[in-house]
């Protein structure tokens, strides 16, 4: 009693005959467009025949009435369009090397900004308590928010002169 039901083997047969005849007809496409490629290369006497043939095949499917009672097979059995085989990434250009800037050397700074972030004031390195104050003192004054921050700043001539780093 504890056993689970099995599936009908019928079922499983059945899916796997769709599976069978949906393979074959894949195939039999893909030779009826091989075929097609070497009919439009063949002789126009030959086209002519084979257009006549095909209007007959049509008069037939337009005079036969519609099966109303037609299988669930057939409306099970979609075909699938095909996809198209990737093609091969193309191989990959070399980008150029770009020369790195020319390195500027630079020096540190605190600076006074508003809330805004407009630069007030700038005080040396060394002057950061300096700098702490006049932002405290302009909050008191204006009733606005000031901040102290550190800033990077591109070294004068003179400034690269007096450190030896300019020849």
């Amino acid at each position: 009693m504890g056993k689970a039901p099995k599936k009908d083997e019928t079922e499983e047969s059945e899916a796997l005959v769709k599976k069978k005849k949906k393979a074959a007809r894949d195939s039999e496409e893909e030779t009826d467009e091989e075929e097609e490629e070497e009919d439009e290369d063949s002789s126009d006497l030959e086209d002519e025949d084979e257009d006549e043939d095909d209007e007959e095949d049509d008069e037939d499917e337009e005079s036969a009435p519609p099966d109303e009672f037609a299988s669930d097979e057939a409306d099970e059995e979609l075909v699938l369009p095909k996809k198209k085989p990737k093609k091969a990434p193309a191989p990959k250009e070399s980008k150029s090397k770009k020369k790195p800037g020319k390195v500027v050397p630079v020096k540190l700074v605190w600076g006074v900004f508003s809330n805004s972030n407009q630069r007030v004031a700038t005080y040396r390195f060394n002057e950061k308590k300096d700098a702490e104050e006049h932002a405290k003192r302009l909050m008191t004054e204006k009733k606005a928010t000031f901040f102290v921050q550190p800033v990077k700043e591109p070294m004068t001539p003179e400034e690269l002169e007096k450190k030896g780093l300019k020849k």
